[in-house]
C-alpha cells in the first residue's frame, strides 16, 4: 500500500530544525549518539510532520531525562 503525501516537502527546515537540536543535545554529559528517523531520513516532511529523535546516553541519568521531557 502507498503511502499519500499530504503536503510541500519541506526537508530543508526540518533538517535545519535537526541540526540546532543535535548542536544543543550534544552539550549534556553523557550523551552518545543522537539518531533520528523518520521523515528526516526518508527525505520527506511537511507540516503534518514532527521530528523522531532517538539519543543514547552513555548511563541512565534521570537528570538528563527530565531535561528531555522524558
Amino acid at each position: 500500500m502507498a503511502v499519500k503525501l499530504k503536503g510541500k516537502n519541506q526537508i530543508k527546515r526540518f533538517r535545519q530544525v535537526a541540526e540546532g537540536l543535535v548542536s544543543k543535545i550534544v552539550l549534556f554529559e553523557g550523551v552518545r549518539g543522537v539518531v533520528f528517523i523518520g521523515g528526516l531520513v526518508r527525505g520527506f516532511a511537511d507540516r503534518f510532520s514532527d521530528v523522531d529523535i532517538i539519543v543514547f546516553l552513555s548511563r541512565r541519568d534521570e537528570r538528563v531525562r527530565r531535561k528531555f521531557g522524558i
